[in-house]
């Protein structure tokens, strides 16, 4: 059997999220779900703190809990993060205007233009530009001087081939080599793995999926609980791949 796609995990993920919720609601702790199901208690807590459940066992919880399945769908549907993608033409916008991105950023916090205007010293003429670039691209609808109307919402990012991710992702990836290699007390929360791994290309992209999964869950943990884009800060960047092939061994002479 092949192995799921990232969006069948991250729908299996939401469909344990939401059965997990659900037991809780009805007071059902893993005692009572062990016992019900005739197994073990670490059994039960295995089962529940996996990245998802098999639809057997998932169906078997919900029947012993007496939970339709068309609630834990529902639950497992408003858990599951709505994406939103800018569209090319607003990428580029952002690329070379990026003020553009904090304008828009600082209306989706709930923040009024004229709040913005007296936060960020601006005058009309400037506050006026800002709305009229992001509502050529499609992001907002100016109704009158004072009020826009966000044509977006939460959670939202930028797709594959993104010209401002593919600068974000540079300027991260920098930031992060050079923290771990200067390894200093500044460096806190940073650190690097190289192994030297002697896998099978099966089982390297076996190790792959594993760890995009395991993002992948955590990446949908956060993205349900996203109030203000602004708090949101990149965290983690993994580079996996084999290295430079190794250089052969060279003894230069020496003079002392």
């Amino acid at each position: 059997m092949g192995r799921m796609s990232t969006s069948s995990q991250l729908t299996a993920t939401c469909y344990l999220m939401a059965v997990k919720e659900l037991l809780k609601q009805r007071g059902i702790n893993y005692s009572h779900l062990a016992a019900a199901l005739e197994c073990s208690l670490p059994t039960i807590k295995r089962l529940l703190n996996k990245p998802s459940l098999p639809l057997d066992r998932l169906l078997e919880i919900a029947e012993v809990a007496n939970i339709e399945f068309s609630e834990i769908s529902k639950r497992a549907d408003q858990l599951r993060p709505q994406h939103y993608f800018f569209s090319d033409e607003q990428d580029a916008l952002f690329a070379e205007r990026p003020e553009m991105l904090a304008y828009l950023q600082e209306l989706m916090a709930g923040k009024t233009p004229a709040e913005i205007a007296v936060e960020f010293d601006l005058n009309q003429r400037s506050t006026s530009l800002y709305q009229k670039h992001l509502e050529r691209v499609d992001l907002i609808k100016r109704k009158s001087r004072s009020q826009v109307k966000l044509l977006v919402s939460l959670p939202i990012g930028f797709g594959p081939g993104s010209r401002v991710l593919k600068k974000e992702t540079e300027d991260f990836l920098t930031s992060i080599i050079n923290r771990v290699v200067r390894a200093d007390d500044s460096s806190a929360g940073c650190f690097a793995i190289m192994k030297p791994l002697a896998l099978t290309d099966l089982d390297y992209a076996a190790l792959i999926d594993s760890v995009k999964r395991l993002v992948d869950q955590y990446s949908a943990i956060g993205e349900s609980r996203i109030a203000d884009s602004r708090t949101r800060h990149l965290q983690m960047a993994i580079a996996c791949g084999p290295g430079p092939e190794p250089k052969p061994t060279t003894l230069p002479r020496i003079s002392e």
